[in-house]
């Protein structure tokens, strides 16, 4: 069932948004399910959501309850993030995919189309290129190329900041959250993101890690299905032309009015775009 805050967040919209555990390989994957709320004429493929880091699912409840009004749209918790378990080992973005791929099949779905936001846009070319079969077409929204000056700066201090006794990191982070607030973002949208890095302890930065060292562009020449490349004016904005090259003319919509919480703000707008490309 869905909880009271999401609730609030899809009153009024096409479709409601549930929510659920499924066990895959590694533990338990918390996810969020919108689909249509009666049956409709036309079978249109399963939408997967994937965060970036450090969040959660979380992010997409407005906008998979638009999208959901057509088709099964599925968002999980990336491993470590939200509800679901924590993975014994540091992952990359190699085992974050392997997940997904375990949790699409699990589910009964033969093929998906993917939404992948920052760290999740990594997933989706990793999952795209290894699992070629199980994916029809790709929406990056911002997409991580890092540079090895940019790694070796993250491995100095990586964030969220550790965790001290004096609370001084809920200040750092909370500082960090409203440096990035997009236009249009309220502060119940901050509140939320923040709760989110203060939820994944210790292993925070695991998500972040990950995008940061993928080698986005060597993953990006092994993906054949179909891209569509969203790009936010948020911390991404500029490093994501960096993955141009590689996207071989890819489709491609700026939209600089719009940074973090893109999702919630203009779910609408998001829905319209990303449900254009997929039924292409």
């Amino acid at each position: 069932m869905a909880n009271p805050t999401d609730r609030r967040r899809f009153s009024g919209r096409p479709t409601s948004v549930e929510r659920q555990f499924v066990r895959v390989g590694y533990g338990q994957l918390h996810l969020r399910r919108a689909e249509p709320r009666a049956p409709t004429s036309e079978t249109k493929p399963p939408v997967l959501l994937l965060h970036q880091s450090p969040n959660s699912s979380q992010v997409f409840v407005e906008f998979m309850a638009e999208l959901g009004a057509d088709r099964v749209v599925i968002a999980p918790d990336t491993p470590g993030f939200g509800d679901s378990d924590v993975p014994s080992e540091q992952p990359d973005i190699a085992f974050y995919a392997t997940v997904m791929a375990e949790l699409v099949t699990t589910l009964g779905f033969s093929k998906v189309q993917i939404v992948g936001y920052h760290t999740g846009a990594a997933i989706a070319i990793e999952l795209a290129k290894a699992h070629p079969d199980l994916v029809s077409a790709l929406v990056l929204v911002g997409i991580p190329v890092f540079n090895e000056t940019e790694q070796a700066r993250f491995r100095a201090i990586p964030w969220p900041t550790p965790r001290a006794e004096d609370g001084s990191h809920l200040i750092a982070e909370w500082s960090r959250s409203m440096q990035w607030r997009g236009p249009g973002q309220s502060e119940d949208s901050v509140v939320r993101t923040f709760n989110e890095k203060l939820g994944a302890g210790q292993t925070a930065w695991w998500g972040a890690f990950a995008a940061i060292h993928y080698d986005t562009l060597a993953a990006l020449q092994g993906v054949r299905a179909p891209i569509l490349f969203i790009r936010p004016r948020d911390d991404l904005w500029d490093i994501s032309l960096r993955a141009l090259p590689a996207l071989k003319g890819a489709p491609q919509i700026d939209m600089p009015d719009f940074g973090f919480g893109l999702f919630e703000v203009i779910p609408e707008l998001m829905a319209e775009k990303i449900r254009t490309f997929f039924d292409f």
